[in-house]
């Protein structure tokens, strides 16, 4: 079989014609898949899979624009006339606002809170992943196991016990304790697609655990988080 000499070393011709021809078929598929050239359909696709979950929101969001009679219609009308009727009703209540509030504040301090426990343990079980870290995983995917009715009494029979009925804290901890779980199991997605090469170049520059967090995952992972 005959050879062909290339600086040191001899190479197959047989091997030299398959390496040449390789980047022309790669080109090929690029040029020729169906994946590279953008098809419209796809993007109508997302928006109605889009708006297919958005539904139920969108329609929360109309049905409180209805007078009480014409929302519990059944089945319901998308024709029924708007009213702010309702909006009128609930802020002429003086007792409204304190409700509001509190509820407001339950939402955003335990959002606040989930984030900063999810995200470090989301960076523990993907990017710097701990021993058993799929045990940790199914662990904290366990806790949604047991249905909210079952623990309902649980839960109320402890706040009588402990004083904490009625107080803001508990229900953020409760909040807190309820999306701790999912918000991990997302993060952990999220943060399993951050390149390794950004993190070690973070560490040659010096950064630290929270100075990565802070200045090369988040601002990778910001649609996880959002």
């Amino acid at each position: 079989m005959a050879t062909r000499v290339t600086g040191q070393a001899e190479v197959p011709p047989t091997q030299t014609a398959s390496a040449t021809d390789a980047a022309p078929a790669r080109q090929t598929y690029r040029k020729h898949s169906p994946l590279s050239r953008p098809n419209p359909l796809w993007g109508v696709l997302a928006w109605l899979v889009g708006l297919l979950f958005a539904t139920p929101a969108l329609w929360m969001v109309l049905t409180s624009f209805h007078s009480e009679v014409d929302a519990a219609t059944n089945p319901p009308s998308l024709l029924a006339p708007l009213t702010l009727e309702g909006y009128r009703t609930f802020f002429d209540n003086p007792n409204a606002w304190p409700a509001l509030i509190n509820s407001a504040t339950a939402s955003v301090v335990s959002t606040i809170i989930v984030l900063a426990l999810s995200i470090p343990a989301a960076y523990a079980l993907s990017i710097r992943p701990v021993k058993r870290w799929s045990d940790v995983l199914f662990f904290l995917l366990s806790t949604r196991f047991l249905p909210i009715v079952a623990a309902v009494l649980p839960l109320y029979i402890f706040a009588v016990w402990t004083g904490a009925l009625d107080q803001i804290g508990l229900l953020i901890a409760l909040y807190t304790a309820m999306n701790l779980p999912i918000a991990v199991w997302m993060m952990r997605s999220f943060l399993a697609e951050v390149p390794v090469e950004m993190l070690e170049a973070a560490q040659l520059d010096g950064a630290g655990l929270v100075r990565t967090l802070r200045s090369v995952v988040a601002p990778v992972a910001m649609p996880g988080i959002a």
